[in-house]
């Protein structure tokens, strides 16, 4: 079964961690030291048990700064991910597949979320981690961030941190 998703298409699970801060590209260090009680550290899958230390996944986060988007790109990037997810949610109401239709307006409603958190924000990051596929793929890291961290949800003033899932 196909899997699919706005803006690529996949056969596997993977989960998109998306934090929006305000200050320097490398505040976002601060913030995820401040709130790191919220990354899980096991899983088990697989008939497989997945440990890691919550400094491990705080590297892998951190490793991925430089692709950070600054507050233009920020706009941008979340403006065409909005008018994507308009045009799908048209396209699936004519359609009239209910299923589809809920898909549809739950990425309509996400897309939203994430454009009004970023409003007062000055950088974004978008990290994915996967059992097979995103920037972290299979191994602890992956497995861990995908299937138990995928329900991360901070809201403070000057970082949010949200999660999506790509099934």
């Amino acid at each position: 079964m196909m899997k699919v998703r706005l803006g690529f298409i996949t056969n596997s699970s993977s989960t998109n961690h998306i934090m929006m801060w305000k200050g320097s590209q490398y505040d976002l260090k601060k913030f995820l030291m401040e709130n790191l009680s919220v990354f899980p550290t096991e899983s088990d899958g697989y008939n497989q048990k997945y440990v890691v230390e919550k400094g491990e996944i705080l590297d892998a986060i951190l490793s991925m700064i430089n692709n950070a988007m600054n507050k233009e790109a920020i706009k941008e990037e979340l403006q065409n991910r909005l008018e994507r997810a308009e045009r799908w949610y048209e396209e699936e109401k004519e359609r009239k597949d209910s299923w589809s239709v809920d898909w549809a307006k739950e990425e309509l409603e996400f897309a939203k979320k994430l454009l009004n958190s970023a409003e007062d924000k000055d950088w974004m990051l978008e990290v994915s981690f996967g059992d097979n596929e995103g920037d972290f793929a299979g191994g602890n890291i992956g497995n861990i961030m995908d299937y138990e961290g995928r329900l991360i949800n901070i809201n403070e003033d000057g970082f949010s941190y949200t999660t999506e899932q790509n099934r």
